[in-house]
């Protein structure tokens, strides 16, 4: 790597690497997801221009680095992010700032601990898809569950817009914000709870009604004393 005199961006996640990082300050360098030897008093997610999301490094058996031992100070139902802007309020709900330009081979978590972003690679910037089939597609994932699968925001968007303005030939979506709520917000009790509960209370029911009519509650014993008298 060190005759690489003229490297910009190098993508090394994921490939299991047990290798001391060497890197240019002026190259952006992803070793995410890695086994890293190196010698260095603390770990941190990002270090300048090189990602080190979710490496682990093997001096002194120090685990994962810190990033992902983040936990949430409470418990959140919901998320919103106003993308490319500032914090903003819509409709009674904060939508957290996210102006970071991001790039390559980047980790960076919000100002309020709620979310945080890891990038790897470089996003394709030609606007132009009229002349091209290829199709831009992503799965997302929350909380480690696949939500959507090979999603097609361009597709989905419909292709509202227009295609001369600000630029030729530049048109359809783009994500202006992201808003995630829970299923199941405090205060309100979820399907599943409910019909837990339904079908419990109807066991008992059973059982209680069972239970009278063995005791002959219901008439049973004197039927039978009628019927040994005869």
């Amino acid at each position: 790597m060190t005759r690489l005199r003229y490297l910009q961006i190098i993508d090394l996640s994921r490939n299991y690497l047990n290798v001391p990082p060497i890197w240019r300050k002026n190259a952006y360098v992803d070793l995410s997801c890695n086994n890293l030897s190196i010698n260095r008093g603390s770990q941190i997610c990002q270090d300048d221009r090189v990602n080190l999301f979710s490496t682990s490094w093997t001096r002194n058996d120090i685990e994962a680095v810190s990033c992902l031992s983040l936990k949430c100070t409470k418990p959140s139902y919901s998320l919103y992010i106003n993308c490319g802007g500032n914090q903003a309020i819509v409709n009674g709900k904060s939508y957290d700032g996210d102006s970071d330009s991001a790039g390559p081979a980047r980790f960076r978590a919000s100002s309020t601990g709620n979310w945080a972003f890891s990038t790897t690679g470089v996003f394709m910037e030609n606007h132009e898809t009229y002349g091209s089939l290829g199709r831009r597609v992503f799965d997302i994932y929350i909380q480690g569950k696949q939500m959507q699968k090979d999603f097609n925001i361009a597709q989905e968007a419909g292709g509202v817009g227009t295609q001369a303005v600000p630029n030729k030939s530049v048109y359809g979506p783009l994500i202006s914000a992201i808003s995630v709520e829970s299923d199941s917000p405090p205060g309100r009790i979820s399907t599943g709870a409910i019909v837990g509960i339904v079908v419990a209370a109807t066991i008992i029911m059973i059982l209680v009604f069972g239970i009278l009519w063995w005791k002959g509650c219901f008439g049973k014993k004197n039927s039978l004393a009628r019927g040994d008298y005869k």
